[in-house]
């Protein structure tokens, strides 16, 4: 049945329409998740089994072991199912392998190298340091072998560099790159500005193969860039790289995969200001693959359509569950982040401990009329509170309201 359905699609052309999850690590209910055909942001606390789902689509996509799964401690085996959209098929495969030490296989009909080029795998070891480039070199030709262990592993950023730099020197030689290879290095180029306007690739230097980037602290190493920036570039970059190394013949630009994306923690690394930029970056340069991210940011949240939000959090009978939460075309940008930590991802409380002892106890104080506590916890809240905040000016309320007002 499989073999019959990978002969009959296209090169690049499935995704996911469901996934139905039982048994395999934390998740020991059955959990079935619809995604879209465009982006999917998967959210939640620690603990709501996020890089599991993640790890059972890896699993679809893979012939021989995946390390990375394991069945539940409380059940014999683990079951997953997958829907696919194009075409509609419908296929599942069994996890049997708890102990680190097994090496079993999931299921044995191997999903074929047209669907292991389909999935691209970035996982949250995604930080690299300056490495000196000896030579320009060469692409390096892909077998099934290696696209299944990058789609295990997740994508590194070895042979970034370098396909960088060879681009960058052939870019200038008639007729040395394709349309397609012209068309994913300008965009790559422009990956170096996405977070910021006034951050610009510059150059490769001639004596070294270095790759320069311009900013406003002046024209440094790429390598030079922040922990978030160096993020940004390794995701974008590397599935870049990947499309045209696992798609040669023919070639694919960045636009026309329509593959999946997996970004294990999107959110890594980035300041707020920049966690709905990448997201949208994402939509943007590969328009038309279907992608599925988890966070724990709030940030990436409230700048989402409600269709594209996944929460998850765990019931009182220690199920993972998707929450169920009114949404509309909107999703949650008129939300705060405070009322997305609590309502959405499930957050008990948004202040620290202290915090809520010490308002308690006011409230505490005011209602027994201890007009000395409340002085006492008043004096300290106001302290700890922003100047600006509607608490204060409640705090003022309660006190006037219970006469111990100056």
């Amino acid at each position: 049945m499989l073999n019959e359905f990978i002969s009959n699609i296209g090169v690049y052309d499935m995704k996911i329409k469901n996934i139905e999850i039982e048994g395999i690590g934390g998740i020991k209910n059955k959990l079935k998740i619809d995604f879209n055909d465009r982006m999917n942001i998967i959210c939640g606390s620690n603990g709501t089994n996020k890089t599991t789902i993640l790890n059972c689509i890896v699993s679809f996509f893979l012939f021989g072991t995946n390390s990375n799964l394991s069945k539940n401690a409380n059940v014999d085996k683990g079951l997953c199912k997958v829907e696919t959209l194009f075409p509609n098929k419908r296929f599942e495969y069994i996890v049997n392998r708890f102990k680190p030490s097994e090496n079993k296989s999931f299921y044995d009909i191997p999903l074929g190298e047209k669907g292991l080029n389909n999935l691209i795998n970035v996982k949250i070891n995604r930080n690299f340091n300056y490495k000196e480039l000896d030579a320009v070199p060469k692409d390096t030709n892909r077998d099934r072998y290696e696209n299944s262990f990058t789609n295990l592993k997740g994508i590194s950023f070895e042979g970034d560099k370098g396909w960088f730099v060879n681009r960058y020197l052939y870019s200038h030689v008639e007729k040395a790159l394709d349309d397609v290879q012209i068309i994913n290095f300008e965009c790559a180029k422009k990956c170096f500005s996405i977070l910021e306007k006034d951050v610009v690739f510059a150059d490769v230097d001639s004596r070294t193969n270095d790759i320069m980037v311009n900013t406003p602290m002046g024209k440094i190493y790429f390598e030079y860039l922040s922990a978030g920036y160096k993020s940004c570039l390794f995701i974008l970059l590397g599935i870049i790289k990947e499309i045209e190394f696992r798609f040669t013949n023919p070639p694919v630009s960045v636009n026309d995969f329509d593959g999946i994306i997996l970004i294990d923690e999107v959110d890594l690394h980035l300041h707020p200001q920049w966690q709905a930029v990448i997201v949208n970056s994402l939509k943007e340069i590969f328009a038309n693959a279907q992608i599925i991210v988890t966070t724990h940011s709030p940030h990436i949240i409230q700048a989402a359509k409600g269709n594209e939000i996944i929460p998850l959090i765990i019931d009182e009978e220690g199920n993972t569950v998707i929450k169920d939460i009114c949404t509309n075309e909107y999703g949650f940008q008129g939300w705060t982040v405070e009322e997305i930590l609590v309502d959405v991802m499930g957050m008990k409380t948004i202040h620290s401990p202290f915090y809520s002892k010490t308002l308690t106890e006011f409230e505490a104080a005011i209602n027994t009329d201890n007009k000395e506590v409340a002085t006492e916890k008043y004096n300290i809240l106001k302290k700890m509170v922003h100047p600006n905040s509607y608490v204060g000016k409640i705090l003022d309320i309660r006190m006037a309201g219970a006469g111990y007002g100056d």
